[in-house]
């Protein structure tokens, strides 16, 4: 747990750094989010502790989808699929 929340405090300087008006709901450090541990023992205080991670990344997955990234080009629908760059020819 303590390493998906480095990856996930490291994601939030990233888009803080992109975007200097992007102002977080709650600070995630360490093993902490806003001030509660992630550390199991507690039942309360885990699930305050994810409840502000998990608001973190709502806000963050809303300012993915409406700031266009610079250099970063979309990518169209379907295009992901294995076969979508095979062009099947057609039949005469």
């Amino acid at each position: 747990m303590f390493g998906l929340l480095f990856e996930f405090q490291e994601l939030c300087a990233w888009a803080q750094n992109a975007d200097r008006s992007l102002r977080l709901p709650y600070t995630i450090a360490n093993d902490r989010a806003s001030n509660f541990s992630v550390s199991l023992g507690d039942d309360a205080e885990w699930t305050a502790a994810m409840k502000a991670v998990l608001t973190v990344l709502k806000w963050l997955l809303a300012w993915v989808t409406r700031t266009p990234q610079q250099g970063v080009k979309a990518v169209p629908f379907g295009t992901m699929h294995p076969e979508a760059g095979i062009r099947k020819k057609k039949k005469k």
